[in-house]
């Protein structure tokens, strides 16, 4: 019974020979072929999961949204967090005063 290595051999560059670059001899060819998205940095796996993450995260914060909680309950301030945070106007209309103590406190230090 052979074992698998979990190594995926079609990402190795057979052309340049381990002893020279095993680097290279083992990822030559997604090196080769993969593309990295303009806006990052990197790519991979855990940064797939992070963006599935972030999306399951938001779905289920836009629902509480929706539909609210109990008041008082975690859900429900959520919501009222995400409500607030997504209420531009509001927030251009407050412009810096609900933390303008906290900045005058800063600027004291």
């Amino acid at each position: 019974m052979s074992e698998k290595s979990g190594i995926f051999k079609g990402n190795f560059n057979s052309q340049i020979r381990p002893q020279d670059d095993l680097y290279r001899h083992v990822n030559g060819g997604w090196l080769d072929s993969a593309e990295i998205p303009s806006d990052r940095a990197a790519d991979g796996a855990f940064y797939h999961l992070r963006d599935e993450s972030e999306k399951s995260v938001r779905a289920i914060i836009e629902e509480l949204a929706k539909v609210g909680g109990q008041p008082g309950s975690n859900a429900q301030k959520i919501a009222d967090l995400y409500s607030d945070f997504m209420d531009e106007s509001r927030i251009e209309e407050l412009g810096i005063s609900p933390i303008s103590a906290d900045i005058a406190r800063a600027q004291n230090i």
